[in-house]
């Protein structure tokens, strides 16, 4: 068990150094590994924040409504940056040329 904790702790790690892109549906689980990585417990790291235990445990859970405002917050608590990423597969490029397609077939 000990050599999986390690494994996880350096994937967890090598992922915030990297600055690794996490989907927004991922984002509560992350900030919960990283404070589990660090050995914080949620009831310290709400103390932290100034926060209940509940609303942590709702944003780590992805259950409530979260502001990115709120994520950077708890991200900053856990000594890390939080940095919005917004990507896609294709370039803006092909998007307009696919809307004009559409455009020109209707």
């Amino acid at each position: 068990m000990a050599k999986f904790n390690d494994l996880k702790l350096r994937q967890i790690s090598e992922g915030v150094k990297e600055g690794r892109a996490v989907p927004v549906e991922k984002i509560g689980q992350r900030l919960r590994d990283i404070r589990q990585a660090l050995g914080m417990t949620q009831k310290q790291l709400s103390k932290r924040l100034k926060i209940s235990q509940p609303l942590l445990s709702r944003i780590e859970d992805n259950t409530g409504s979260c502001a990115v405002k709120t994520v950077a917050k708890v991200a900053a608590a856990l000594e890390c940056e939080f940095m919005g990423v917004i990507t896609s597969g294709r370039t803006l490029e092909e998007m307009i040329k696919d809307q004009a397609k559409k455009k020109a077939k209707n």
